[in-house]
């Protein structure tokens, strides 16, 4: 499920970008929920960081502009991904201090959005990682992973806020996609970390940012550690 609030105080053009995207879920096979809003007070009243995935929105509004939403919605959730859409080119420069995805000129076209919208997906793909846990889908980003660890038959992502997101996925399965960036590393068969967490580590154990929990390394594997470690430290 891909989550989008879009935001214009023209009500018109809120149904027509709506219209957008679902055509354009429809054509890609993406199961999406929209809502909707003519304010961005509204938008920040109702904004749930976890579950809003892309937002939409006018620049110029009479109660909060775009630019202003944008930076407080930023505060709740860093990562999230926003659009502009404006009427003028006037504002595109100073729109791009809130660190857009793109900016669209109305009247925008079909082939235009969806274009933009096809491009934002691949980055996405690219660079999160989609976890269930109970009801929800989470999108998480995979550089906020801190470690994951397999435990009482859960996967538990430990993100670098602190946050702890427990999953049914087998930790074999998140490997496989993991694995593949060379922050990560697995130093016990319970565990995988991310390199750039690390806070220090000995022989026995790995200590992480902002967490608590020591992690341990197999009997055989910290000297692979320790390369693995210094090789990702000293490419960064």
């Amino acid at each position: 499920m891909l989550r989008f609030i879009l935001c214009d105080d023209d009500e018109l053009q809120l149904d027509e970008i709506a219209g957008f995207i679902r055509q354009w879920a429809d054509t890609n096979k993406i199961n999406v929920e929209i809502s909707k809003f003519t304010s961005g007070k509204a938008v920040l009243e109702q904004f749930q960081p976890q579950r809003n995935d892309i937002v939409i929105c006018d620049i110029m509004m009479p109660d909060m502009d775009g630019l202003t939403l944008a930076n407080s919605l930023r505060s709740l959730r860093p990562d999230f991904h926003i659009i502009f859409m404006s009427s003028s080119k006037d504002f595109a420069l100073q729109a791009y201090d809130a660190h857009p995805y793109g900016y669209l000129v109305k009247p925008c076209s079909y082939e235009a959005f969806s274009a933009l919208l096809g491009n934002l997906m691949q980055k996405v793909r690219m660079h999160t990682l989609s976890v269930h846990s109970g009801h929800e889908t989470y999108k998480l980003p995979i550089t906020d992973i801190s470690f994951v660890e397999a435990t009482n038959r859960q996967t538990v992502f430990n993100m670098k806020d602190g946050r702890s997101i427990a999953t049914r996925d087998t930790l074999a399965s998140i490997q496989d996609v993991l694995l593949k960036y060379p922050a990560f590393f697995k130093p016990h068969r319970s565990y995988i970390i991310n390199l750039q967490y690390v806070e220090h580590f000995n022989s026995k154990e790995i200590s992480m940012k902002n967490s608590a929990c020591l992690i341990p390394i197999a009997r055989g594997l910290d000297k692979e550690f320790k390369e693995k470690y210094f090789q990702f430290m000293f490419s960064e």
